[in-house]
């Protein structure tokens, strides 16, 4: 369960917390924004529309905007960002097994939804001959 909450009294329907989804899971149909129950599991849990809400009008997986820091003054120094970024590098290990085909098709409805620039994405079963 996501826990979306929104703030009625202080919420005011801008829409920035849906533009800024990445899934585009957050509906506005009944004017204040709402995820639907089928499409829960698409979210990514990244609090992105926390973050965005320019009234603190919205509170997700228990995270309520006054818990957040403020990020005026808490930015790193050049230095700090350059060992952050890094320490991202990341290395695959793929292993020779297919994914579910559910699964499949959630990573590629979440790679597509949220991908705004133009992309092409081949999806491939079976293992791959060694020769």
């Amino acid at each position: 369960m996501l826990q979306l909450q929104i703030a009625r009294d202080t919420c005011t329907k801008c829409g920035l917390c849906a533009k800024d989804c990445v899934t585009n899971i957050i509906d506005l149909d009944s004017g204040y924004p709402h995820i639907p129950a089928e499409k829960e599991k698409f979210c990514l849990k990244c609090k992105h529309c926390l973050a965005i809400c320019p009234t603190a009008a919205l509170s997700i997986l228990g995270k309520k905007p006054e818990q957040s820091r403020e990020l005026k003054g808490n930015l790193p120094d050049p230095q700090q960002l350059e060992t952050l970024i890094k320490g991202r590098r990341s290395i695959r290990h793929y292993k020779n097994e297919n994914l579910e085909p559910e699964l499949m098709q959630r990573l590629l409805y979440l790679t597509i939804r949220g991908n705004l620039q133009a992309s092409v994405y081949r999806y491939c079963t079976g293992a791959r001959s060694s020769s």
